[in-house]
This record gives C-alpha cells, structure tokens and sequence, in this order.
C-alpha cells in the first residue's frame, strides 16, 4: 500500500513535469565533463523553495538518476568521462566507438543504467520498514556518534590524503558553529555582523564550492570542455539494448554492487563503478579482452552506478548521513522542505519516501529514453569553448544564491566559498566532507547536549555507542596503518 501511495503522489501532471525537465537539465549537465550531478544539484536547489517536496524531489532525485548516464555518453563518444564516476565506462565504450558500435555501447549503457536505478530503488523500498525499526531504537546519544562516524568515514574515503579529508570535514564543523550557540543562544564567530546571526547558509557555499569553482577551474584551463573529436553514434541501439538482458545475470551482480557500496556513506560512484568493473574482468572467461572493446565492460560499470543512488539514500533518509556527495546536497534539500531525516522522515513521511522510490524508478527509464534520442547533440555541447559557457553557469549560479532569501551578501558568501573550492580542487581537498559538516554540525552539537544533559559522560558507555567508538578510531587507524605496508609493498 505505502508504495502505491508513493506512485499516486508521484503521478500528478506538475511533478511529472519537473520530473522530465530534471532528467533533461541533469543529462546535459552529466554529459559535460566537470560539470556532473554536484553542479547541477547546486544550480538547481535554489528553485525548489517555493516548490512542495513531491515536485522539488522530482525534479532534484528524478533527474539526478540521469545524470550517469549523461556521463557515460562522452566517455563513449570521446573518451572523456562526463562524471568521475564514469570512468570504468570509457575502457571498454570508447574502444567500442572506435570499432564503429558506438549505438551498441549507448543502447547497453542506457539499458544499464535503467534497469541499475530499478534494482537499486526497489533495494530502497525493501529496506524503509527495516529501518524504521533500527532507527526508532536510536537516542541522542548514538544519533551523536553515528553522525561523528559518518562524517569520518567519509572524510577517510575521500580522494586524497585522509589528514585532507579530515581538515574539509572539520572546516564544515568550525562553519556549523557560527550563530547562535543552540544551549545558552550566545553569538558565536558573527565578527559583529547581523548576516551571520542565523549562520553560514548552506545554499551560497554548495553553489560557490560547486558550481563557481568549476567555472573558476575549467575558464583556467581554457578551450572547450571535450579536447577530442566528437565521434558519430552509430547504428546498433537495439544490439546493445539486447546485450544487456543476454548478460542479464553480471548486470544484476553489479547492480548489487553497486547497492551495496552505497550503502557505505562516502564511498560513492566511482568506487562502485571501478569494482564492478572489476568484477567482470575477474568472472568473465576471457578476462584479456577487456580494454579492447567488450559490451559487458559498458554493462558492469553503467548498471553499478545508477545502483548506487538507491542504496545511497539510505543512510541519508534513515541516519541523516549522506551516502555520496551528491547525497550530501541532497541532504541541504531535505532540509530547505523541512524534512528531518531519521525518525520523523521514516514514521511521519512513508508515502513521501516510496515517492522517491518511483523517482529513482522513472527517472532511470526516462534518462535512457531521452539520453539515446539525443546523445549525440548532447556530445556537440562539450566542444562549445568554455569562454561562452562559463557566464551562462556563472549568471545562474549567483542568481539562484540571491534569489533564495534576496539578499545581496549570499552572493559575496557565493563568491568567497566558490575561490574556496577552486583553491580545495587545486590542492587536493574534498568538498564533500565540508558540505556534509555544515550539514551535519547542528545535529552533532544538538545531540552532544542532549545526550550529556541525559547521561553526562556515561553516554559513550551505552553498548550501541561503545561499538560506534570502536568503529570510529578502526576508520581513522587504519589509513595510517595501511599506508607504510602500501610504501613497503
């Protein structure tokens, strides 16, 4: 019943409309490399506050089960990955497009990616009564130290160094704590300004991190986005469309996968991507083919990567703790509706949730549709010099920062987070991490207070907190204990 009633809020002419218009916007953004889900998410959030949550999810979560897809169409066309989370798709897609199959490496990867967001969300739907379970079975203290654990876990898989990941996360704290302090309602860090009394916006540093870092970064590079020749798609849509149900069982095995290493928050696409991959390699009978153009390569990397979103939304609906980066912006919109992730989301907000199943669902499908009808002009948008495209992305972005509380300093916080990221992306530091602390900061310091006003210091003795203790310190030793044996071996 739950799910039905997902699906009847899902199909009213308005949100069906955003949703088809999120699935485009999300394809062009994925087919450009650099620009991606994180991007788009940034660019588009400020237009769903005046939305109702079914319409703003619809267009955010619908269209960002495009959005892979949307990458893979250049990693097979010009061998440049339109998302770091298609990069397994250009060992075998571009091959393929060399050999005159690119239609055959489209139609498997839009096929792919569909039937990796049916499996993933139908993983979703399966898991929201479990969790509703687990999740009442938390307090204040273990909401404490499960939001402390994810932060760190998804500092520690952050590329890059883990000392990186942890200052990105700390940076997102430090942001967290500016305003008023949540106990005594003492100002903190305002440097005598009346902006900074309700504290850092969320929606000025996602878009400058995002959005105007990578405008900053690609108009440094110069050029077009796409530095090779865009190759014609040819014929054989439906070859690879058959493909993918012939090697139906590795499709399922990676979209598994895929799930599953959603499920761990910060792990994200291109981990699910590159160990799908993996597994095909390992389980095929002629694992030496692989690299020269082979269809269950396309098949294993695209179907792990829309997987992924199913399983990533799951710790964010249930714990508040984003699955991937793009779950951590994602989180900011549950936010901005006044939604609460954890108990209130999982017992006050069923049907709301099994919408986002059918989003996930009909997103996919209409990804695959749309992408393959158009993929190739899509490509045609990564050879426009980044010259012309860069006002454009740069005119929206600070538009949408002003247009969310208009006011005027949002736009120089916008400007002041985006050579931030420019200067993160530069050297190596995670945005992600940062993002997820300031979302996440107010929920560890509110359940600090609560769970010492309730246990004072016992609080860390409780057996469900004990063991995420242990699980903290076991995510940030064993970096440090793995890289000398790395340096030996």
């Amino acid at each position: 019943m739950d799910l039905l009633e997902g699906l009847l809020l899902l199909l009213n002419p308005i949100s069906m409309i955003y949703l088809v218009l999120g699935v485009l916007l999300f394809l062009i953004f994925g087919a450009m490399p650099g620009l991606g889900g994180p991007v788009a998410f940034a660019i588009l959030i400020p237009l769903t506050y005046t939305m109702d949550p079914v319409s703003a999810f619809a267009l955010l979560v619908g269209g960002h089960s495009a959005v892979m897809f949307g990458g893979s169409i250049s990693a097979i066309l010009i061998n440049t990955p339109g998302t770091g989370q298609n990069v397994a798709t250009c060992f075998d897609g571009y091959p393929l497009t060399q050999q005159g199959r690119a239609g055959e490496a489209l139609g498997a990867s839009a096929t792919s990616s569909a039937m990796g967001s049916i499996v993933g969300a139908f993983v979703l739907a399966g898991m929201i009564p479990v969790m509703r379970a687990v999740v009442l079975a938390f307090g204040p203290p273990e909401l404490f130290l499960i939001c402390l654990f994810g932060l760190t876990t998804i500092a520690a898989v952050s590329r890059g160094s883990l000392l990186k990941g942890l200052a990105a996360a700390v940076l997102g704290l430090l942001l967290s704590f500016v305003g008023f302090e949540p106990v005594t309602g003492d100002l903190r860090y305002t440097f005598g300004t009346l902006y900074l009394w309700d504290g850092v916006d969320l929606i000025p540093m996602i878009i400058g991190l995002f959005a105007i870092a990578e405008v900053v970064h690609l108009a440094g590079a110069g050029g077009a986005i796409a530095k090779r020749e865009v190759s014609k798609a040819a014929k054989g849509v439906l070859k690879g469309v058959r493909a993918v149900f012939k090697h139906w069982f590795l499709m399922i095995r990676c979209s598994a996968i895929g799930t599953l290493i959603g499920l761990i928050p910060g792990a994200g696409g291109a981990i699910a991507n590159v160990v799908a991959y993996g597994h095909a390699v390992s389980t095929s009978k002629y694992p030496e083919r692989f690299g020269t153009g082979v269809i269950e390569g396309v098949i294993a990397s695209e179907s792990s990567n829309d997987a992924k979103d199913g399983g990533a939304l799951v710790p964010t609906v249930a714990f508040g703790i984003p699955g991937s980066e793009s779950m951590a912006i994602l989180l900011g919109a549950f936010l901005i509706q006044g939604l609460q992730p954890g108990p209130e989301m999982l017992t006050k907000h069923v049907g709301f949730l099994f919408s986002l199943v059918w989003m996930l669902v009909l997103g996919g499908i209409l990804g695959a549709i749309i992408g393959l009808s158009v993929a190739h002009r899509l490509t045609r948008l990564t050879a426009i010099p980044f010259s012309l495209l860069a006002p454009f992305i740069l005119a929206v972005g600070l538009l949408g920062s002003f247009a969310t509380r208009g006011l005027l300093n949002d736009v120089f916080l916008t400007i002041v987070f985006g050579f931030l990221g420019y200067g993160m992306k530069k050297y190596g530091y995670p945005r992600g991490p940062a993002v997820i602390g300031l979302v996440l900061g107010h929920i560890v310091e509110r359940n600090l207070h609560l769970s010492l006003q309730l246990f004072g210091w016992h609080f860390l003795l409780r057996p469900i907190t004990l063991g995420l203790l242990i699980a903290l310190a076991a995510v940030v030793a064993l970096p440090l204990v793995s890289r000398p044996r790395r340096r030996q071996a």
